[in-house]
């Protein structure tokens, strides 16, 4: 199997667990004793996780939050140590960029369980940053069912005023790429973005530099991490996009309905707004608009980290 194809699997089999997972995270910030939802697309997610938590009670008379977080660490380990059973060469790398790769500082599955927890919370991270693009590009707040979805599944952040959200997005960021310089190591890889910015030997040679300032070399990390989210919001239009398509020629009137929901949450106020015939190219003009913007946002961080470390170094 090549290598490429697989890695793309892995991706999907990792980004279903977390969606798994996340029914659980959620279950944390939720008072599910005080609320009945109309809304189907929640209804049957909650009563899903009610069910699993009830069948565990009589083992484990536990709140049900406690009970919900003992299972989604369950669920974290056993992915962990599943995947580490039929592939022991996969090693969780997590990226940041198109050009940064962490993977395990301690080899075994000691190592591999802490990314895979790591790798979880950098979904949520980059979850909760889609959440806010999507408030920018809707300052109305919409009261339809997919809004309602988005706004529980990123709780607790959806919960707080906007710049509390915005402190604590940053604050995680800043947080968990603490955590993953300690627990892994870097890898730099050739992008497209970089190689235009400079050669790949000067901007090596940059991180490496980048060191010996640990504030400047932690927060453009989470910078970049943060901008991550503009990648994440690509997939999920792409996601939505293609089981679309896949939904129209299968007859699948819920999933279609899911696809075109999910879109329209996602493009905000520009959802449906350049339609050709029965053809909306809106969602193909926002991958490339936000394709585009990441690759800007990409090249100019890179080009402040080269003008920071100069500064520094004149200055020191």
């Amino acid at each position: 199997m090549p290598v490429g194809f697989f890695n793309h699997v892995m991706d999907a089999i990792l980004t279903a667990t977390h969606f798994l997972a996340l029914l659980f995270w959620v279950r944390l910030w939720s008072q599910p004793d005080h609320e009945f939802y109309f809304n189907p697309f929640l209804s049957a997610p909650t009563r899903l996780t009610d069910r699993v938590i009830d069948f565990f009670k009589p083992v484990l008379p536990l709140p049900g939050k406690l009970m919900a977080l003992l299972i989604l660490g369950f669920l974290l380990v056993f992915r962990t140590v599943a995947i580490h059973y039929f592939n022991p060469d996969w090693n969780w790398p997590i990226r940041l960029g198109e050009f940064l790769v962490f993977t395990p500082k301690t080899e075994g599955l000691d190592g591999l369980l802490i990314f895979g927890f790591l790798n979880f919370l950098f979904f949520i991270v980059r979850f909760w940053g889609v959440y806010l693009l999507i408030q920018l590009l809707t300052p109305v707040l919409r009261r339809d069912r997919a809004s309602e979805v988005f706004h529980v599944a990123a709780l607790p952040l959806s919960a707080l005023r906007k710049w509390a959200q915005v402190l604590l997005l940053v604050v995680t960021q800043a947080l968990l790429i603490y955590e993953m310089n300690i627990f892994g190591v870097m890898h730099v890889t050739i992008a497209p973005e970089i190689s235009s910015l400079a050669g790949m030997s000067s901007f090596t040679m940059a991180i490496n530099q980048c060191h010996d300032f640990p504030l400047l070399y932690h927060g453009w990390l989470a910078a970049i991490s943060i901008a991550d989210s503009l990648q994440a919001a690509v997939s999920c239009l792409m996601v939505f996009l293609i089981g679309g398509f896949v939904a129209f020629f299968l007859h699948n009137q819920l999933m279609l309905v899911v696809c075109n929901e999910g879109v329209s949450v996602l493009m905000g106020r520009f959802s449906r707004r350049t339609q050709v015939g029965m053809m909306d190219f809106t969602p193909l003009i926002a991958i490339i608009a936000l394709r585009i913007l990441y690759s800007l946002v990409v090249v100019t961080l890179c080009s402040s980290l080269h003008l920071m470390l100069q500064f520094l170094q004149g200055g020191s």
